[in-house]
């Protein structure tokens, strides 16, 4: 047959995968167009940093100091080597905190979106290969999960399991001596100016203040249930873009000769999986982490994880500047980081577009 030797899709004549190149009508090779993006990142890496380092001249210029190109060169170094200044709301260097704090937020965030798009990927090709009665259940379910803030379900499920695990505490924070008709209460992490992690007279043992950061100061599993907590909203939101790509995908030609030939349902659904990766990772990755980047502040809040949401908030209540650069810069870093992986992904699952 005249199509015999063709290439498939996604592959040159010898068989090698090629990768989308900005030119239309031209290829590039794979390690090439990694290299690309990658330099793009680091681009948009630096130009947060240099974002960062504005923001910190603005508050913060002398005409006594040394000149601003100086002291972009100096502060574009220490940043390599995590040299991000000192923190006197918590006595001590920033990147010694973020050190420590960018693990405990990467161990919820990272299964957050694992579980993700597992739960929407389920949820939406059991609800398109269902019958109609359950496909509107799920639909409905769905909806009303989406409709929860974070900030109730997570409230939800620390009051149902606190008496079961002693490491769950209650989010809200008040003092041990009520005050005029109800309790003294403040948001999470700071109370009179005085951070979440300092020994104060508050909280439910008063002489060390809020012990419950203690559990998650290490990674262990316990990091799973907020993880869950997070991926809730957003798995619902994903619910529907599965659900719509699988039944569109159904309606198609190459789904009729599947089922002809005697496919079954199972191998249908990996063929809407596959045709619905490049829509979900376009249109939705990038959602995600956004949404991820708010949402963070509520599950740290919640579950008092002292974390880099956490003490980013500790940085604007207490006006550290130090600490607010620092916490914004590694946020906007790991937007970075995770939106390169999406381009990555997208070249590697589409090289032809």
């Amino acid at each position: 047959m005249q199509f015999a030797n063709r290439p498939l899709p996604g592959c040159s004549p010898a068989g090698l995968r090629v990768a989308p190149s900005e030119h239309r009508g031209t290829r590039m090779s794979w390690p090439a167009y990694v290299v690309r993006r990658t330099a793009l990142a680091a681009v948009a890496a630096f130009l947060v940093v240099s974002l960062t380092f504005l923001v910190v001249a603005a508050n913060l210029y002398d005409p006594s100091t040394p000149p601003l190109l100086d002291q972009y060169v100096t502060y574009v170094g220490d940043v390599l080597v995590f040299e991000w200044g000192y923190s006197e709301s918590l006595g001590r260097p920033v990147g010694d905190v973020l050190l420590a704090a960018i693990p405990r937020t990467l161990a919820y965030v990272l299964p957050a979106i694992v579980f993700t798009y597992a739960l929407a990927i389920a949820g939406g090709l059991t609800a398109a290969y269902a019958t109609p009665g359950r496909d509107l259940s799920m639909r409905v379910f769905a909806y009303v999960l989406l409709g929860v803030p974070v900030m109730v379900l997570g409230s939800m499920v620390i009051f149902q399991l606190t008496d079961t695990f002693q490491w769950l505490s209650h989010p809200l924070w008040c003092t041990n001596t009520p005050g005029p008709g109800r309790p003294s209460c403040w948001p999470p992490f700071v109370r009179r100016g005085f951070p979440f992690l300092q020994p104060v007279a508050w909280g439910p043992d008063g002489q060390y203040g809020w012990p419950n950061t203690a559990p998650w100061r290490s990674l262990s599993l316990r990091y799973l249930l907020p993880a869950a907590v997070l991926s809730v909203g957003l798995a619902t939101g994903l619910f529907r873009h599965v659900r719509n790509q699988a039944l569109t995908y159904s309606y198609s030609m190459a789904a009729k000769m599947l089922r002809a030939t005697g496919g079954g349902r199972l191998q249908e659904a990996r063929h809407a999986v596959r045709n619905a990766a490049l829509p979900l990772l376009e249109v939705s990755f990038a959602e995600l982490v956004s949404v991820i980047a708010l949402w963070a502040f509520v599950v740290e809040a919640l579950f008092h994880i002292p974390g880099v949401a956490a003490y980013a908030q500790i940085a604007v209540r207490l006006r550290d500047l130090p600490l607010l650069v620092g916490t914004t810069v590694v946020l906007a870093l790991v937007g970075v980081g995770l939106g390169l992986v999406q381009d990555l992904l997208y070249g590697y699952l589409d090289p032809e577009t």
